[in-house]
């Protein structure tokens, strides 16, 4: 089974899960400097991706974007276009959807790193 063949309904609801992704921007095409995907995310957040004047920043936040939105629309099976996630308060500033979900995302060297979990459903 490929990531694309995975739906929605594979990822049990009465159960707890943990995912670990990751995407390594730095096999993009360096000589294409389009943004893949990036009109699939809020204007919100098109606008966060855009504002890093270096290209390898670009690809690393549109990664983590995607990496945030494919995770809440496989986790609670929320349609893309109606995924908005948030941030917590400071300090911690970290992303948020609702409280039946924690990720974070990290990156470095080129890589995005993604980790979530979901509690069971009671």
């Amino acid at each position: 089974m490929t990531l694309n063949e995975i739906e929605q309904n594979d990822i049990s609801k009465d159960q707890p899960t943990l995912v670990r992704w990751y995407i390594d921007v730095r096999r993009w095409d360096e000589k294409c400097f389009s943004l893949p995907f990036l009109h699939t995310l809020t204007q919100s957040d098109q606008t966060a991706v855009k504002k890093y004047y270096q290209t390898s920043d670009q690809r690393l936040s549109l990664a983590s974007q995607l990496l945030k939105y494919y995770y809440v629309h496989q986790a609670t099976g929320t349609p893309w276009n109606k995924v908005e996630i948030r941030r917590t308060p400071m300090p911690e500033n970290r992303p948020f959807y609702d409280s039946s979900l924690d990720f974070n995302v990290s990156h470095q060297a080129g890589l995005t790193l993604f980790a979530g979990t979901r509690a069971a459903a009671a």
